[in-house]
């Protein structure tokens, strides 16, 4: 055995935090189990990031706290003092389901069934697996570790939580992200993600005695989607569009010209340079359907506002990037064969995008029917994405 990661395995002190995952595989489990029934819909992670920062004092975490937007971190401090670079680890709390969703994890034939069980419950376990170990193992680090537990990944989050906490510490050189289950798996980029709301307004009226006289904003909608839907949509870069939401008006007001419409937009690409150019040409759309429709009518009264409720960075990075390399040498030392993803959203993107060096890695086991009712984890061999996060951390922040 050879290289960075096998002197690392050679090491007794490693062996033996190695084993204690192992074995201590069954606790982190539970506390899977226990914060999956912490609900943590986006924009509302309170209550299990008390629960975090409750783990991260006990783990004896310098500057445990949570910030102004609610991320928990602590700082497990490296021997050489060095405030100034340090190597995060991060899993981010919040799930996409409105609370009451989740009220118990079933469990049929080794399978964990319950919404939010693998995303993202199972990396913020992980951190606690693998703070555990270092302790079991006795092992120091050179440089300082950040251990968070961010806010605001999902949905209309747009990864925020992570973009404020790289703000408010400008010290971190790399990120290491935790995102669900499969500790062969390796992301090292992901696409662009843009969501826009569109909301078109007018004076409304009556269906009949205004028609051809007041603007309609139902009708710049559909006007600015049917443009939208004929824009040109590479295959490569792949980019993507699609209309989310559209709604106006409502059954109490079938005899109305509605007074407003509004459209919900995702639009994404593996590409930054096509996504902006396909935001461009939406953008132009919704202002040149307000005018069409203005020009319609004798009284143009619609106006469009537009608002960009998410912004998530394209970004890619090499294969053989030094990050990915030693995860892609890690997991092959702990016998896997490393799976490396180019185009996954997750938090990394941010990082990565931010100038960071950056990777997402599973927390173990496998998992399925993710953001549904159905979403289950399976625990099987779990453990081996703690040991390879662990690994990871210590070839980062080197083994003192």
């Amino acid at each position: 055995m050879s290289g960075a990661v096998g002197q690392l395995l050679a090491d007794q002190r490693v062996r033996a935090a190695l084993d204690f995952i192992r074995d201590n595989e069954p606790q982190v489990i539970q506390l899977q189990k226990e914060l999956t029934l912490l609900e943590a819909p986006t924009f509302h992670e309170e209550q299990r990031g008390r629960r975090v920062l409750r783990l991260f004092q006990e783990a004896g975490l310098a500057q445990a706290g949570a910030d102004d937007m609610g991320n928990v971190t602590g700082l497990r401090l490296g021997r050489l003092g060095d405030r100034s670079d340090t190597v995060a680890i991060e899993a981010h709390m919040d799930t996409v389901f409105p609370k009451g969703t989740v009220n118990r994890v079933l469990e049929r034939e080794g399978i964990l069934y319950a919404p939010g069980i693998s995303d993202n419950t199972r990396g913020l376990a992980l951190l606690w697996g693998v703070l555990e170990a270092l302790r079991a193992g006795g092992l120091q680090t050179k440089r300082d570790i950040l251990f968070a537990a961010t806010v605001q990944e999902e949905g209309l989050g747009g990864l925020s939580g992570l973009r404020h906490l790289l703000d408010s510490h400008g010290e971190v050189r790399q990120c290491i992200t935790v995102d669900g289950p499969d500790a062969d798996v390796v992301v090292t980029g992901g696409p662009g993600i843009r969501t826009l709301e569109v909301t078109f307004s007018g004076a409304g009226g009556h269906a009949y005695k205004h028609c051809g006289e007041i603007g309609n904003p139902a009708h710049a909608a559909a006007r600015a989607a049917a443009a939208m839907l004929r824009l040109p949509l590479p295959k490569a870069p792949k980019t993507t569009f699609e209309v989310t939401v559209l709604d106006s008006g409502g059954m109490s007001g079938v005899n109305a010209i509605p007074a407003s419409a509004r459209m919900v937009l995702n639009y994404r690409s593996s590409s930054m340079e096509a996504l902006l150019r396909l935001d461009e040409s939406i953008r132009a759309a919704a202002e040149a359907a307000a005018a069409d429709e203005n020009a319609s009518v004798s009284e143009g009264t619609v106006e469009v506002q537009l608002r960009l409720l998410t912004d998530v960075p394209a970004v890619s990075q090499p294969a053989d990037s030094p990050m990915a390399s030693t995860m892609a040498d890690v997991i092959r030392q702990l016998g896997m064969e490393p799976v490396i993803d180019t185009a996954c959203p997750t938090n990394a993107n941010m990082s990565i995008g931010r100038g960071i060096e950056g990777i997402c890695i599973g927390g173990g086991g496998r998992a399925g029917l993710n953001h549904s009712l159905g979403e289950w984890f399976d625990p099987k061999d779990s453990y081996l994405g703690v040991q390879a996060a662990l690994l990871e951390l210590l070839l980062l922040a080197g083994l003192a």
